[in-house]
């Protein structure tokens, strides 16, 4: 094999090691998680923003939400979203009452 092609042929299988993944498919569904004053709001463990019910756009299928607010104990939900469904919920949460003030 010639030397310039045998580096294309490197350079060409290398090039395929290293393509990016495919972008993840966009959001399909929305939650709108209500928690209560000072709730926050953590979507499959990553922080959401405050719980105050505003919809927020997910792609379909099963997540994990949980709430937490100072002095409370924390509470989760797992939800499973079918595509174009938007939905409320409700997330109570219980007084923490060995919890320090804060």
């Amino acid at each position: 094999m010639r030397p310039a092609l045998a580096a294309f042929a490197v350079l060409a299988l290398a090039g395929c090691a290293h393509a990016p993944p495919p972008p993840p498919p966009p959001p399909d569904a929305a939650i709108a998680v209500q928690g209560g004053p000072g709730a926050q709001l953590f979507i499959d463990d990553a922080y959401a923003g405050p719980a105050t019910g505003r919809p927020l756009a997910l792609r379909s299928g099963r997540h994990r939400i949980e709430v937490r607010a100072d002095g409370m104990f924390p509470a989760y939900r797992e939800v499973t979203l079918a595509p174009g469904e938007r939905r409320a919920l409700e997330v109570p949460l219980r007084p923490d009452l060995d919890a320090s003030p804060p």
